[in-house]
């Protein structure tokens, strides 16, 4: 008499088949959620990064061009005021801020889902550290960097 019988399954064999099958599925479902949602949150990174930049290259353009301040500074940490000349006077002015997540320059409206702007200079020099965020779909970029200004003079 054979005392192992080869008609049916242990519990243990049954539980340790379903935990392998489980295993085996749930593995699967993650990669395909992962493929499914991996180009969602990439281009949304991609948007965000591209929001930051974009922001950037306005402010640094003008910082650039601009003259220094006369009488004094002409930023906070939240908004940044620029005179760009003509024919070596100050004859525009530029002020940058940030108005429900959109950088704006003047009253325009330049670039959005920016969540984030500051602006900081230190008391001996012109330079200027602009640090920007821009969040789409809860991925995030931020982007910090320094500028001085090219004229080096204030115009008369």
């Amino acid at each position: 008499m054979n005392r192992y019988s080869s008609q049916g399954f242990t519990l243990l064999e049954v539980l340790l088949a379903l935990s392998l099958v489980s295993l085996v599925g749930s593995g699967l479902f993650l990669l395909n959620w992962l493929m499914f949602t991996g180009s969602e949150r990439q281009s949304a990174a991609c948007e965000a990064h591209h929001y930051a930049r974009t922001a950037m290259q306005w402010i640094t353009r003008d910082i650039l061009s601009s003259c220094p301040p006369q009488g004094g500074s002409s930023l906070n940490s939240e908004q940044l005021i620029l005179h760009l000349p003509v024919e070596g006077k100050p004859a525009e002015e530029i002020h940058y801020f940030l108005h429900s997540n959109n950088l704006r320059r003047n009253n325009l409206a330049l670039v959005q889902n920016i969540n984030y702007l500051n602006f900081q200079s230190s008391s001996d020099s012109d330079l200027i550290t602009i640090t920007v965020e821009s969040s789409v779909n809860n991925e995030i970029y931020r982007l910090s960097t320094a500028v001085r200004s090219r004229i080096s003079t204030t115009p008369e």
